[in-house]
C-alpha cells in the first residue's frame, strides 16, 4: 500500500478506461472475451416431472409413502444402492427426493448422492434453491449483477436461492468441496455475456443463527452486497461497481479491491485493506481497529470511533484532506491522537480522512 500517489493516479486512470472500452465492447457484442455458454436447467441439477437424474444412497434409508418423516415405509434401501430421482421438493425445511427405481417412494434427499455430482457432495437444486450443511465455513461466490444478501435466519441448515430473470435458462451453480460451499451466477462463466447485463439475478444466502464463519469471498461485476448480523474472520471482495454494506457485524480482516462500489461497514473491525479508484468508505465502529490502508484516486474515508479511541493518520496525497472532531496533534508527519493504537495509512490524489466520535 506504501506506493508512490502519482503512478497509482495513472494506473487506476488506465484501469477505468480500460473497464469501460471493455463494457462497451461488451454490449455490443455477443460471444468473444465475454460470451457465455447457453445450459439446460437439468445441468443444475433441476428435475422436473418428466426428467430422472441417477443417484446413489449414501446412508441406509426407509423409502416413504409421501415427504414427510413419519410417512408410512414401503422398502428399505442400502446404502450405495443406486436410484433414479424423478422429482424434489423442499417441504418444511428439508429437501426430498421421489425416486421411481429400484422401487417407487420418497426420501429424504441428503441421503443421497447425484452421480453426476462434480465435487462428489450431495447437491440439490429445487426450483431455484439449493441447502447445504451448517458446517460450512467458507463461502466463496462469483456473481456478475443484482443483489448478494448473506444474513441469519431460523434454519438449520446453509439455505441458497436466487430469483430473476431467466434462472431457468441461467440458473446457479453450487458446489460443496469439503468445508467450502461454491455459488457461480451460471455455468462456464466469471462475469457473464454482458450483453445479457439486461437482466440480473439476486442471490440470497441464510445461515444458522450461531453460524460464524472463516471466509466469505465475492468475486462480482456490478453486485450488491448486504452482510447483516454475522461474525466472519476474512472477507475478501472483488467488484467493478457494487456497493457493500456490513450491518452489526465482527470482521476481523476486511479486503475489499474495487472501482467505484462504496463501502459501508458497521459493527467491529479488526483490519481494512481497500484499493479503489472512487469508492467511498464509511465505517461505524464499535472497536479501535489495528490497522486502515487506503489506496484510491478519488474516494474518501469517513470513520466513526469511540471518543477515548487513539489513532495514528499519514496522507500521501495531491489535495485530500484530514479533519477530526476529536483533538490530535501533528508529529513526523502525521496526525496523531492518544497511543496512536489505530495506523491509517491514505494514499490518493483527492481523498480525504474524516474521524468522528461515534
Amino acid at each position: 500500500m506504501k506506493r508512490n500517489a502519482i503512478n497509482r493516479i495513472i494506473i487506476w486512470s488506465l484501469v477505468l478506461v480500460i473497464l469501460l472500452g471493455l463494457l462497451l465492447l461488451g454490449l455490443n457484442w455477443r460471444g468473444g472475451l465475454f460470451g457465455i455458454t447457453e445450459i439446460e436447467a437439468t445441468e443444475a441439477h433441476d428435475i422436473g416431472n418428466s426428467s430422472s437424474i441417477s443417484a446413489t444412497v449414501i446412508k441406509d434409508s426407509w423409502l416413504l409413502n409421501s415427504p414427510a418423516p413419519d410417512a408410512q415405509q414401503k422398502s428399505h434401501l442400502s446404502s450405495g444402492t443406486a436410484v433414479h430421482v424423478t422429482r424434489q421438493e423442499l417441504i418444511n425445511g428439508s429437501q426430498w427426493a421421489y425416486v421411481d427405481s429400484p422401487d417407487s417412494g420418497w426420501i429424504a434427499a441428503e441421503n443421497l448422492r447425484l452421480e453426476d455430482s462434480v465435487s462428489g457432495d450431495s447437491f440439490w437444486r429445487i426450483d431455484g434453491a439449493a441447502q447445504f450443511s451448517a458446517d460450512i465455513q467458507e463461502i466463496e461466490i462469483d456473481w456478475v449483477s443484482g443483489n448478494i444478501r448473506l444474513v441469519p435466519a431460523n434454519v438449520s441448515h446453509i439455505e441458497v436461492s436466487e430469483s430473476g430473470k431467466d434462472t431457468s435458462k441461467y440458473p446457479m451453480i453450487c458446489q460443496q468441496d469439503g468445508r467450502t460451499l461454491k455459488i457461480e451466477y451460471c455455468k462456464n462463466t466469471t462475469f457473464g455475456d454482458l450483453k445479457n447485463l439486461k437482466f440480473s439475478k439476486d442471490l440470497n444466502i441464510l445461515v444458522p443463527m450461531d453460524w460464524s464463519g472463516r471466509a466469505v469471498k465475492v468475486d462480482a461485476a456490478s453486485a450488491k452486497l448486504s452482510v447483516q448480523d454475522l461474525t466472519i474472520q476474512e472477507v475478501d471482495i472483488d467488484t467493478a461497481s457494487g456497493a457493500c454494506q456490513f450491518d452489526s457485524c465482527t470482521v476481523d480482516t476486511l479486503d475489499i479491491d474495487t472501482a467505484s462500489g462504496d463501502i459501508y461497514f458497521e459493527g467491529s473491525l479488526n483490519r481494512l485493506d481497500c484499493d479503489s479508484a472512487s469508492a467511498g468508505v464509511q465505517a461505524v465502529l464499535d472497536n479501535v481497529p489495528y490497522e486502515i490502508d487506503i489506496d484510491t484516486a478519488s474516494g474518501g474515508l469517513e470513520l466513526f470511533l469511540p471518543e477515548d479511541a487513539g489513532f495514528s493518520v499519514k496522507m500521501d496525497t495531491m489535495s485530500g484532506k484530514f479533519d477530526s472532531t476529536l483533538t490530535y496533534t501533528t508529529k513526523n508527519g502525521r496526525y496523531v491522537r492518544g497511543n496512536g493504537a489505530c495506523i491509517i495509512d491514505m494514499i490518493s490524489m483527492s481523498g480525504s480522512v474524516t474521524i468522528r466520535s461515534k
